[in-house]
């Protein structure tokens, strides 16, 4: 799956730049593919086994506005409708869209308006059926993605500024956010002009919105302006450059490259699960239990952790596993409590976890520390749960009083949503 969502992700790129080399510069193309495609960001997100990977590739198609006027509003609504199914945060980026098309749309108001009638029409009534679901299921249990306009704040330098793939306050992350502030007075100082322009407008809109909606805490939720942002700063190259507009792209290409490099190497992102050393966790669990999967039973909060064990075929209770395990009828020679960042886990939660965890005889137990955080007492100050080690491995031998209990079932998370 994550092969698929990669495909179309890379499918939609070559596309629109085949599509922006066309009446543009090919430096505007370029730029625009170098500023995208190495973004950590889209590396990380555009590959996942999450909706992002069939979000983005229509949210950069989308982009292109179609030479056809007769095509240009059909466009936008058959894309946001399909973005709408695939995401609800197409709801906060609707209006950054539709402003983008309006102000490419050369014609009068009236002829705009009846263009965009219909479709938008037949696109509403399409959407009913989801927009119900939403309503009914979803938006009451959506509170976890409220967070305060601090870390909305924190989002945003860390997306917009710097980037998701390196820890805000090093070198390559102030490099980048220093490239961008370059980049913004020199847009700024043209502003009698680019007011005009539908893309820093719109992506300024989406900022906007985004932290008002005290959605911005969840910086994967900034992560789909990021190709608006790309198409601006492209864009701007377009209209002419100088030595202050190669300096900042050459200051955000830098931190783009150290950010796509511990992408690559799993270190240092923002992103904690992307930084977790699964292979490190699987190899030291087999070197204690050898062939002996079945009767060794792991208990982790994680779910890539959860999901990477599962399918070598350990019995696993988390609140992400795919079943359940009724360990009242089993018996078990091992148990592997694998601890790591609890990230939004509520405290109470991870309390009953280790209240458990804590009711297990055992013969003998035996710890490992599993890489460490550098950038941990920086974290603290936001996250105070946050801990020094990556992974925290428990070793129990010959455990006894497993608790049956639902604490760690994948039922009981939704008691804390």
């Amino acid at each position: 799956m994550r092969m698929i969502s990669g495909i179309l992700t890379a499918s939609s790129l070559i596309i629109t730049i085949s599509n922006l080399s066309k009446g543009k510069s090919t430096l505007y193309a370029l730029i625009f593919i170098y500023l995208l495609a190495f973004n950590p960001a889209i590396l990380m997100w555009g590959t996942s086994l999450r909706w992002y990977g069939y979000f983005f590739p229509v949210l950069i198609w989308l982009l292109v506005i179609p030479r056809n006027t007769q095509w240009h509003w059909i466009k936008f609504f058959v894309a946001m409708l399909w973005l709408a199914y695939v995401g609800y945060i197409s709801f906060f980026i609707f209006p950054s869209l539709f402003i983008y098309y309006w102000m490419s749309d050369k014609r009068d108001n009236k002829k705009k308006i009846r263009a965009l009638l219909i479709p938008g029409i037949l696109a509403l009534l399409l959407y009913v059926p989801q927009l119900i679901t939403f309503l009914n299921i979803h938006y009451p249990r959506s509170g976890g993605q409220i967070f305060s306009f601090s870390s909305g704040l924190v989002g945003i330098y860390s997306t917009s500024l710097s980037n998701q793939g390196v820890f805000p306050l090093s070198y390559p992350g102030l490099a980048a956010a220093a490239g961008m502030l370059i980049l913004f007075v020199h847009v700024l100082k043209d502003i009698h002009q680019e007011w005009k322009n539908p893309l820093w407008g719109s992506w300024v809109l989406g900022q906007i919105i985004l932290l008002g909606s005290r959605i911005a805490g969840k910086m994967r939720n900034l992560s789909v302006l990021i190709p608006l942002q790309s198409l601006a700063i492209a864009d701007r190259f377009n209209k002419g450059s100088s030595r202050w507009l190669w300096l900042s792209l050459v200051l955000i290409g830098f931190g783009n490259m150290a950010g796509t490099y511990n992408v690559i190497m799993h270190e240092d992102t923002t992103k904690n699960s992307w930084n977790l050393p699964v292979n490190q966790v699987i190899k030291q669990v087999e070197n204690e239990v050898g062939n002996n999967r079945s009767n060794t039973l792991i208990y982790c909060h994680d779910p890539i952790i959860t999901w990477h064990f599962e399918r070598l075929g350990y019995p696993v209770r988390s609140p992400y596993a795919g079943r359940d395990i009724n360990v009242a009828s089993r018996s078990f020679k091992h148990v592997a409590v694998i601890w790591t960042n609890p990230g939004y886990i509520p405290k109470q939660r991870m309390e009953l976890y280790r209240f458990e965890i804590s009711l297990l005889k055992k013969s003998s137990q035996s710890d490992y520390i599993l890489g460490t955080d550098k950038y941990a007492s920086f974290k603290r100050k936001k996250e105070p749960q946050y801990p020094d080690e990556l992974i925290r491995l428990s070793m129990i031998r010959d455990p006894q009083h497993i608790s049956t209990s639902s604490v760690w079932s994948p039922v009981f998370i939704n008691r804390f949503k």
